[in-house]
């Protein structure tokens, strides 16, 4: 009698470690299938800007080659004024590209530098 009721419970206790891999293999694919979404999502999101990237460097670059033939200006005066936009505009870009790419910024934009300090808070 006692093997037949342990049988029984090793029976019902196979179902539910089936059931319970069932469900956490459900969950798995499901998660799998929202990563792929979200991958997409992002894929297609740094595929257009790129592309809207590579338009304002081509409009931009425009411009400089239209005020570069259209002032009136001597040839060493409009290559000095090229060459001082160049400079000015790459430094802006280093310093903003430093900014906003800094550990902190990341931290704070993301929320996990108030998650640290929520932490830091809990442990003392």
């Amino acid at each position: 009698m006692k093997a037949f009721f342990e049988f029984l419970a090793m029976l019902s206790l196979g179902r539910v470690f089936d059931l319970v891999r069932g469900l956490i293999k459900g969950h798995c694919v499901r998660l799998y299938v929202n990563f792929i979404q979200h991958m997409r999502s992002v894929y297609v999101a740094v595929i257009l800007t790129i592309g809207c990237l590579l338009l304002l460097l081509s409009g931009f670059l425009l411009l400089h080659v239209a005020l570069f033939l259209y002032l009136p200006w001597d040839l060493s005066n409009r290559i000095l004024l090229l060459f001082i936009l160049g400079l000015g505009y790459m430094l802006i870009s280093l310093v903003l590209f430093g900014y906003f790419m800094s550990r902190g910024q990341w931290l704070k934009a993301s929320g996990a530098k108030r998650m640290l300090d929520d932490l830091s808070d809990n442990n003392n």
